[in-house]
């Protein structure tokens, strides 16, 4: 358990949720993910037999949920765009399909 916690951690950080910046001329785009995890362990004992077991597991995933967009020669918030994906526009499908 202490081991699957340590490797979780390195995981989840800020650089997992906000991907690389991708400059493009004037604007600089940064993808926006978001994931979810679970994990379980348990330990059972047979009393009677003498026999006992352990096990775990863990399951993740990665879902990208938005693009950022900074315009470079527009200042202050008007220069930020927050687009979702998680509307099933065109623009959504293109951009999950590229991240896959």
């Amino acid at each position: 358990m202490k081991i699957m916690l340590e490797e979780l951690e390195k995981i989840v950080s800020a650089n997992t949720i906000l991907g690389k910046p991708v400059d493009m001329a004037e604007k600089v785009i940064i993808p926006v993910a978001g994931f979810g995890f679970g994990f379980g362990a348990g330990e059972g004992r047979n009393t009677e037999g003498g026999g006992s077991g352990t096990g775990g597991g863990a399951g993740a995933g990665i879902t990208p949920v938005a693009v950022i967009i900074a315009h470079k020669d527009v200042r202050g918030p008007e220069g930020i765009q927050v687009l979702s994906l998680q509307k099933h526009g065109a623009m959504a499908e293109v951009i999950g399909t590229v991240a896959e």
